[in-house]
């Protein structure tokens, strides 16, 4: 996977994450009250999962370098 795709798959990820939450404040402001410890501790091992499973994604990028689609080295100097 080249360094934007994983970007990307990141930058989904954070969209869901901030959905997710988004959906928890709804559902305690429909429901007349504030986020729960519980609610709060979930949220924070959600985090520490994503945080570990970023960690490996970066380590893989940097010792799988992108393959060049061309094949080649880099292209012609421009003037």
């Amino acid at each position: 996977m080249g360094n934007a795709a994983l970007l990307v798959e990141l930058l989904l990820g954070l969209v869901d994450r901030a959905s997710a939450i988004g959906a928890i404040i709804s559902k305690a402001q429909a429901e007349g009250r504030d986020v729960t410890d519980a609610e709060l501790d979930g949220l924070a091992a959600q985090d520490d999962a994503a945080r570990i499973a970023l960690a490996a994604a970066i380590a893989k990028a940097r010792t799988n370098p992108p393959v060049p689609l061309s094949g080649g080295g880099p292209g012609p100097k421009q003037p």
